[in-house]
């Protein structure tokens, strides 16, 4: 067993380190000796009939070896996890990154469509009773659907309201309903608007401050209490300040004028178009939440 390995070795560090083809020199003396002695065995053109016969067991040999490789390629050993020779084996699981969803905003509410008196949950609403802009604002629970369709109350006694709409005209003296509205009626612009308020008798408003809502400029009147109207509101209830377009569904086309101490405040934006008119009522305890619902309008196309 000891000479057989040893004649193994031997011949595989032949085959790895020897020489596989003569040199030149070495060629021509076997060839003129064969000529000389009379041999006719062909060779080749530059290898001995030795190694000839190492060779083939060389190539044998290499064979062999080749095909223990592939087989271990391809058939795989005992070590190798997930191959079919390891029943225990579990295949690496290739980890797909789930698409991650979109954030989708719910619609707002329209606010038209809540029932009378229902007490509005936290979220966003929109007034759609204009043709050229949509109105959308974000109710908190202290806020409630009454009429008109156009504006939101407060649910407790200490009231406060937040209209919004478009204003046809001004009255000529909330005192007189009798004298109707202004005739001509007031232009179309946020200017024509704020010189008429400013001129009705009876009610005082500050000059007129710039203000800007959602990327749209606007004029903001406050109402300067007292009045001048000698009472007259007290008898006839509500009087008439401005009225409101027609395309509003409501009974209540108009906007009363203020009185007594409350706070009152107009806000007037041209929306690519439109005369928007907010108008918010409140008494001094109601100042800040309105004042977020009111930071919280935005303006969107129909």
């Amino acid at each position: 067993m000891t000479a057989h390995n040893d004649l193994d070795r031997q011949l595989n560090d032949f085959l790895r380190d020897g020489p596989t083809e003569l040199p030149y020199q070495s060629f021509d003396a076997v060839r003129d000796r064969t000529e000389q002695t009379g041999q006719r065995v062909l060779i080749g053109p530059w290898r001995l009939p030795e190694m000839n016969k190492i060779v083939t067991i060389g190539l044998g040999t290499a064979a062999v070896v080749v095909l223990l490789f592939l087989g271990y390629q391809y058939l795989g050993s005992p070590s190798n996890t997930g191959g079919p020779g390891d029943p225990t084996a579990t295949p690496e699981a290739t980890a797909t990154p789930e698409p991650t969803p979109e954030p989708s905003s719910a619609d707002p509410t329209d606010f038209a469509a809540v029932p009378l008196g229902t007490r509005l949950e936290e979220g966003d609403y929109v007034f759609t009773h204009m043709d050229g802009v949509r109105v959308v604002f974000t109710a908190s629970p202290l806020w409630e659907r009454n009429i008109p369709d156009w504006m939101v109350w407060s649910i407790d006694d200490h009231k406060a309201t937040m209209g919004v709409f478009e204003a046809d005209n001004v009255a000529v003296d909330p005192c007189q309903p009798e004298l109707g509205v202004q005739d001509p009626a007031v232009g179309p612009t946020v200017d024509d608007l704020v010189t008429a308020l400013r001129a009705v008798p009876g009610l005082s408003f500050s000059a007129p401050t710039d203000v800007a809502q959602d990327g749209y400029s606007g004029v903001r009147l406050d109402y300067v209490p007292p009045d001048q109207l000698d009472n007259c509101l007290d008898d006839m209830g509500h009087a008439a300040l401005m009225t409101v377009n027609g395309a509003v569904a409501s009974e209540d086309d108009y906007v009363a004028a203020p009185n007594g101490s409350d706070a009152f405040s107009v806000y007037i934006y041209d929306v690519d178009g439109t005369r928007v008119v907010i108008t918010a009522a409140y008494t001094q305890n109601r100042t800040d939440d309105l004042n977020e619902m009111l930071a919280s309008v935005r303006f969107e196309q129909p």
